[in-house]
């Protein structure tokens, strides 16, 4: 019980927890995830792309950390390590290449 409230009180002071740092790579596959997909609902997309275009480049982030954060849980469903580790890299060079794109 104490731990559940120190790390609230933590993420609400300062925006993350100290456990979160714990392994941050796992965190951050199960977070971005939701967040990323919060941008979808948004009227905002950068320039050079269509929204349609920014629609499903947001979604392929989304899915590259899901297939991260299976990679890390050593939960590969039905489509496997191999096919994981793409949409993985996928994602994470979409994520890299329009990091500052991200934003309402």
């Amino acid at each position: 019980m104490f731990r559940t409230i120190k790390k609230w009180y933590q993420r609400a002071a300062r925006g993350w927890a100290d456990e979160d740092c714990w392994s941050l790579d796992w965190y951050l596959c199960r977070i971005l995830p939701r967040m990323i997909r919060q941008l979808k609902g948004c009227h905002s997309y950068p320039c050079g792309i269509t929204y349609e275009q920014w629609q499903v480049t947001l979604e392929d982030m989304a899915r590259g950390f899901e297939a991260g954060q299976r990679l890390q849980d050593h939960w590969y469903h039905d489509i496997g390590r191999e096919t994981d580790q793409k949409v993985f890299d996928k994602g994470m060079i979409l994520f890299t290449f329009w990091f500052f794109a991200l934003w309402d």
